[in-house]
């Protein structure tokens, strides 16, 4: 509720009204169980399709694009913009977006003060940001956004990010038609040392499953590579863990970690044949991720329902009628007289 005041006082004040509390409630009790539902201060759609129709009246160009861009305060809205821009059906809200390109970047850009650190990959972080900074610009063709990706890398910038993000970014750089050559392969190479300076680290704690998967994400770079030394101690850090997990219990064990496991080691020629010393070792774990296979495909019961509970109620071209209906009815609260 405060983030859409804030948001509807701003779009007021671009377009020269008043943005005084009484007026923003006295919207929401027009709104309310019609156009979108209010509960515990939170504001949402009261029906998905009312969120397409609204896409429909930003794409013809019935609401100030240069007032909604001045009014945003939170992330989501400029990433909702350019996602409906990027649809089938968007091409008027993209055009706006290009007419205001000022505006437009600027709120692109103003996504990076709102990225926090977080230990979950699933989360953003500054490289992920970076790499939708890029689609939008691609989307845009905006090359100032572009420019600000590159100057937003740099030697030792990317210490401590996700090596999953790191390699996105670098791939979605390689594909875009908007940077030199020369700056993507700088960003390549500076990642790739940032991920080898890791993956050292890894080894020397001993953390072999960590040490591995930055070798995959190191792999996944152009020109990314792991040779001499540091190729040799993580080797021998994986084997020092292939003895150590064939002596774990079984149950303490997980199959993604052991299939990488013997997977690196079989691409470093380590086979297992009679003359490798650790023959037994990799005959133990082969034995486990065979066990694992097995029991992931097994079938699994699923009990039997009697009677299947019906879907929801849908019907798009019905709600399409009873929100443009709605939208007749409703009175602009802007020419609505101060009680």
């Amino acid at each position: 509720m405060d983030t859409l005041y804030e948001s509807w006082s701003w779009y007021r004040k671009e377009r020269g009204l008043e943005a005084d509390v009484r007026t923003f409630r006295r919207a929401l009790q027009v709104l309310d169980g019609t156009m979108v539902a209010v509960e515990q201060r939170t504001v949402s759609f009261h029906n998905p399709s009312i969120a397409d129709y609204l896409r429909f009246h930003l794409n013809t160009g019935r609401a100030s694009m240069a007032a909604l861009l001045g009014a945003l305060v939170d992330p989501v809205q400029i990433h909702s913009l350019i996602d409906a821009a990027e649809m089938a059906d968007g091409a008027g809200i993209l055009a706006q977006l290009k007419a205001e390109a000022a505006r437009t970047e600027s709120a692109v850009l103003a996504t990076a003060e709102f990225v926090d650190w977080s230990p979950e990959v699933a989360d953003e972080s500054e490289a992920s940001n970076l790499t939708w900074i890029l689609e939008a610009a691609e989307l845009l063709g905006s090359v100032p956004l572009a420019a600000q990706v590159v100057k937003e890398t740099g030697p030792g910038h990317w210490r401590g990010e996700h090596a999953e993000h790191l390699v996105s970014l670098v791939h979605a750089m390689a594909g875009s038609p908007l940077l030199a050559q020369e700056d993507v392969a700088r960003c390549a190479g500076e990642v790739a040392d940032t991920i080898r300076l890791e993956l050292a680290e890894q080894v020397e704690d001993g953390d072999w499953y960590g040490a591995i998967c930055l070798y995959e994400n190191l792999q996944e770079i152009p020109g990314g590579s792991l040779s001499g030394p540091p190729l040799q101690a993580l080797v021998e850090c994986a084997l020092d863990a292939l003895h150590l997990v064939a002596g774990e219990d079984e149950s303490m064990l997980d199959a993604d970690p052991l299939d990488r496991l013997l997977q690196f080691l079989f691409d470093q020629g380590y086979e297992g044949g009679e003359d490798d010393e650790s023959a037994e070792d990799f005959a133990t774990i082969q034995k486990l991720v065979d066990g694992f296979a097995e029991f992931r495909n097994m079938p699994r019961f699923a009990p039997r329902q009697e009677t299947a509970t019906p879907g929801p109620y849908s019907n798009e071209e019905r709600d399409r009628e009873v929100i443009t209906e709605l939208m007749k009815r409703l009175i602009d609260p802007d020419m609505i007289p101060d009680a």
